[in-house]
Parts: structure tokens; C-alpha cells; sequence
């Protein structure tokens, strides 16, 4: 009876030096550990990830709703190197300025996510029902105010 060892072998190929060969256990316990490593690396950036689709999400819906994003320097204190992601344009006409959208409101949310809460009020307002978003314009929070205000986005009204 043959014995089967656990241990890596090591071998001498002529063209290319020693190689390391691994028997069908480790060989599954190596694709085990592997997909573990990128399970853990899916649910601890899955928030960013999610974050990033909504971001994009929003970019489609710029155009349509009258707005733009940008992402600024926040501004809180001269050594601060943080960025925000405001409104940085809103179109005269259009449907976030007719809402109460001003340049320079950031969406505020108390758990973070601002593109998901903007994304679901815009998805909202595209379907027909009313969205409503928080939002803080960042020349307010800037000089000290740090007041909010609850903006509605209603539903598309054909001409």
C-alpha cells in the first residue's frame, strides 16, 4: 500500500528549476483559503462598493433631474484635507431647482450613504412618487450653521 504524504514535494525541472507541486487536498485547501481572502475582502468593502454603484447611478440621472456632482474640499478647519460630494450645479429650470436644490447642498444622512438616499428619491421621483432627501449646503456649515432642511423631489409632470 502506497502512502500518500501531506506535504508539498519539490521537484527539478530541467527548463524552468524547482517547482512545487501540492496533492489534491492541498491543492483544495489553497482554493478554500483563497476564497475565504475574497469573501472577507467583498463584505468589508461591500459598503463602498454599494456607495460607488449608487454614485453612478446618480451620474445617470443628472441630466434629467437639472444637477450636478462634485466632490469639493470641505473646508471645516484650514488644515483639513477632506473632501465632500456636493451639488455643485443646479439647472434654472430644472426639476432640483424647482424642489429647493441649491449649488453647494451636500445630502446629509445621519449613517452616511448619501448617494443611496439620493438615488432612491431620484428612482422615486422617475417613478412617479415623491422623494425626499435631507440635505446641508456647505457655505452654511462652513460659517458654523449647521442646520438642515427636508427637500422633495415630486413626480415627473408631462408638458
Amino acid at each position: 500500500m502506497q502512502r500518500t504524504s501531506f506535504i508539498p514535494t519539490r521537484r527539478l525541472d530541467r527548463n524552468s528549476g524547482i517547482l512545487l507541486t501540492l496533492g489534491p487536498s492541498q491543492y483544495v485547501v489553497v482554493l478554500a483559503a483563497l476564497c475565504a481572502i475574497a469573501a472577507v475582502i467583498t463584505i468589508l468593502l461591500a459598503w463602498d462598493i454599494s456607495e460607488e454603484l449608487y454614485r453612478l447611478a446618480v451620474y445617470e440621472r443628472e441630466g434629467t433631474f437639472g444637477f450636478e456632482i462634485a466632490l469639493v474640499r470641505s473646508g471645516w478647519s484650514p488644515a483639513s484635507d477632506q473632501h465632500v460630494w456636493v451639488i455643485s450645479r443646479v439647472t434654472a429650470d430644472g426639476r432640483m431647482a424647482r424642489a429647493g436644490i441649491k449649488p453647494g447642498d451636500m445630502i446629509f444622512t445621519g449613517h452616511g450613504g448619501q448617494f443611496g438616499e439620493l438615488y432612491w428619491a431620484l428612482r422615486g421621483a422617475a417613478a412617479g412618487r415623491t422623494g425626499c432627501v435631507t440635505v446641508a449646503n456647505i457655505e452654511d456649515w462652513r460659517a458654523g450653521s449647521f442646520s438642515t432642511r427636508e427637500v422633495c423631489l415630486s413626480r415627473v409632470i408631462s408638458k
